[in-house]
């Protein structure tokens, strides 16, 4: 089983001897290795972006970052970590892993979608698996980035490459739960005080099998009543994976990992 989690960290100011949440969750997983990009930066010093954690059976074979830009009505810069990562005993195995967090405005995450699929039509990497991550602020309304990317709809204009290539990715939760969640929270992971919209996502494409999806955390009130804070204002998503292919390929050993957005909790999926 090989581990991979992502965390969208914010108020990190560990140049003003503050405390940061990208740290402190790498203090609490020694095993792992992790990677930050930061997407903002304030006048009080203090950084917001994104990190990505792995066990030790993974290691970076190639890692990118990429602005997705700000809008006047959203002016919060977006980026997408890229990390290409093997496994030390069967480097044949490759997860080509993208982490994001889109703009909550409509048309700049248009926008945001414009240069991931962009991204995604990049063939300098060539991995067993693919998974695209992240807190895609899509709402109930307006699932357009997640119909694009699921190949279920299209932008509009002239055919992409994207649409050429027609490989699009599977929503591995949806794909687990084709009758919906009997659990609480039926899928929802935002907010943990009103769970009402599933804006984070495990999405995946390549030769897999999705075993399972759920979400992880505790509700807000719940967590204050027991004085405790909490650490995001989302669910966490986990999900197991199995790859049969890379099984046989690498002696038996298993595993490349999905991943979680949300700040809460770390995500153990299995090849």
């Amino acid at each position: 089983m090989w581990n991979a989690c992502v965390n969208h960290f914010a108020n990190c100011s560990l140049s003003r001897g503050g405390r940061c949440q990208a740290s402190e969750l790498a203090a609490l997983l020694p095993e792992y290795a992790f990677v930050r990009d930061t997407a903002m930066e304030y006048e009080d010093g203090s950084t917001e972006g994104l990190a990505l954690y792995f066990s030790a059976r993974l290691r970076v074979a190639s890692r990118s970052v990429s602005s997705l830009g700000a809008s006047a009505e959203d002016t919060n810069r977006r980026i997408c970590q890229r990390v290409l990562l093997e496994s030390v005993r069967c480097p044949e195995a490759k997860l080509d892993l993208l982490h994001t967090h889109l703009s909550f405005q409509r048309t700049t995450q248009v926008q945001n979608l414009k240069k991931i699929l962009k991204l995604l039509t990049d063939q300098r990497f060539n991995s067993t698996l693919q998974l695209l991550v992240g807190d895609l602020n899509t709402h109930p309304d307006y699932m357009k980035v997640r119909d694009v990317l699921t190949g279920k709809d299209r932008l509009p204009g002239k055919k992409s490459k994207w649409d050429r290539e027609a490989r699009p990715f599977i929503d591995v939760w949806q794909t687990t739960h084709p009758h919906g969640d009997p659990g609480v929270n039926q899928g929802m992971t935002y907010s943990t005080t009103k769970p009402a919209t599933r804006c984070d996502y495990i999405l995946a494409r390549g030769d897999f099998k999705a075993v399972d999806a759920s979400t992880v955390g505790g509700p807000r009130k719940v967590l204050q009543r027991k004085q405790l804070v909490a650490p995001s204002d989302h669910y966490a998503v986990v999900a197991t994976l199995h790859l049969e292919e890379v099984h046989d390929q690498c002696n038996n050993s298993s595993g490349i990992v999905g991943s979680e957005r949300a700040k809460d909790a770390r995500a153990n999926n299995e090849l």
